[in-house]
């Protein structure tokens, strides 16, 4: 079941990793969502930006 979640909304998200360029990734769900700027551990307001097939993209606000 694809996560109900549009461009533009805004989610508080945990984040619980980091990747390699640098940026947290969360779960919406069983969506990936990659968030700019955001640090492991962080719980933070993530304004999502794009939205593929297997992942988002957002950005902490």
């Amino acid at each position: 079941m694809k996560p109900q979640i549009n461009i533009g909304e805004v989610l508080t998200l945990e984040i619980t990793a980091q990747n390699p360029h640098g940026e947290g990734i969360a779960k919406k769900d069983e969506l990936i969502v990659f968030v700019k700027n955001a640090k492991k551990g962080e719980q933070c307001k993530v304004k999502i930006t794009d939205i593929k097939r297997t992942f988002a993209l957002g950005e902490k606000i």
